[in-house]
């Protein structure tokens, strides 16, 4: 079973989608509450994030949302919940580094631009773009979504690399020039 972990870390609600060769994609949304201190949450967090992983298995590739430096939002972000969050990333890297798992990153800029091929959407653009292009009849939370079109980012980066394990997948969204050459443009980074 091949398959692509799409992560979108976040202290209050990482979203996590693993996109199957042969199956319908898994989402997950992991959280913990807030009334926990911090390192219990991390620990917490970390420990759903592995169990998302079917047994057994290593995912092909996995694509995690890069983190924006807080100066990309102005001084008041540098808070107290940036730092959070930076934790929460550095939870996710552990996780992927422990599980031997390559991943690409990619900017918040360049997830929206596999949703929409345009990197200047809005969270409502990436939202409607998916029900748009995914049969999908469930509800989900951005952060799935989020997580969604990191993981099929991470196809598309193993589509432009030759891989054996890809030659029958045929489910492929069409996405613009632009996009093609932001995703090859991409390195696969080991752990």
């Amino acid at each position: 079973m091949a398959y692509v972990l799409g992560i979108d870390p976040s202290i209050t609600a990482t979203g996590v989608c693993l996109i199957h060769d042969n199956k319908a994609p898994e989402y997950f949304t992991i959280g913990a509450k807030s009334g926990m201190p911090l390192g219990k949450r991390l620990w917490h967090l970390s420990c759903l994030l592995a169990s998302c992983l079917p047994t057994g298995t290593t995912p092909l590739l996995g694509a995690i949302e890069r983190a924006v430096p807080p100066l990309a939002y102005g001084p008041a972000s540098g808070g107290k919940g940036y730092v959070a969050n930076c934790m929460a990333y550095a939870m996710a890297y552990e996780m992927l580094g422990k599980f031997k798992i390559s991943y690409v990153e990619l900017s918040p800029k360049q997830r929206a631009m596999v949703a929409t091929g345009g990197g200047n959407s809005n969270k409502a653009e990436v939202v409607a773009s998916y029900y748009s292009k995914v049969d999908d009849s469930e509800r989900r939370d951005d952060n799935q979504i989020d997580a969604y079109w990191l993981a099929y980012g991470g196809w598309e980066v193993l589509a432009l690399t030759p891989n054996e394990k890809l030659n029958n997948i045929n489910w492929w969204l069409e996405l613009n020039d632009k996009t093609y050459d932001m995703l090859e443009s991409l390195e696969i980074q080991n752990p």
